[in-house]
């Protein structure tokens, strides 16, 4: 079971509309996104070397009960998704039937575009004080940071004139 992510083809459409419309962007950045949902299925471990000596249980010959979405389990990314989902709907977005990783919210004059990338997010705002006002309360559940990149990538906007960098990833990569 995998989880929805967004086309890069959709990021850009989205990315260019923005523009037209002269709204600001925001990215962000959940850290350690996975753990914050509930796994929905009993999913049973053995305790990995070295767990025992850190508790005073003696789990020799035990299972553990996995309650949260660990990074690697099959299922991680799907219920990290759903959680985000639902954690926006609450909000008052509405998810695209066409694109379920693009969320939209519109009040009044207030209009506001989100992608989400498993745990990235890129969104688009002509009220960015109200928008950071609502990832305050979700910093609340979950470790939100906000970024100058989306997947890497540095997204500027000058004058309708959108461009894409990865100058920082590729000076990354001929260090190494």
């Amino acid at each position: 079971s995998t989880n929805p992510v967004a086309s890069k083809e959709l990021t850009r459409t989205i990315t260019a509309l923005a523009s037209i419309m002269g709204l600001e962007k925001i990215q962000f950045d959940v850290k350690n996104a996975y753990p914050n949902a509930n796994m929905d299925v009993d999913l049973f471990v053995f305790p990995p070397e070295g767990f025992a000596d850190l508790t005073e249980t003696n789990l020799k010959g035990k299972c553990l009960h996995v309650k949260k979405a660990l990074y690697g389990s099959k299922q991680a990314g799907l219920l990290w998704y759903h959680y985000m989902i639902e954690a926006l709907k609450n909000e008052g977005y509405t998810q695209v039937k066409s694109e379920p990783c693009l969320l939209i919210k519109k009040t009044g004059s207030e209009f506001t575009l989100i992608i989400i990338y498993v745990d990235d997010g890129l969104a688009f705002t002509n009220n960015i004080q109200k928008f950071k006002s609502m990832l305050d309360k979700l910093k609340m559940e979950v470790k939100i940071v906000t970024d100058n990149m989306f997947l890497g990538i540095l997204i500027n906007d000058d004058n309708n004139n959108v461009t894409y960098s990865q100058e920082h990833y590729i000076n990354k990569l001929l260090e190494r």
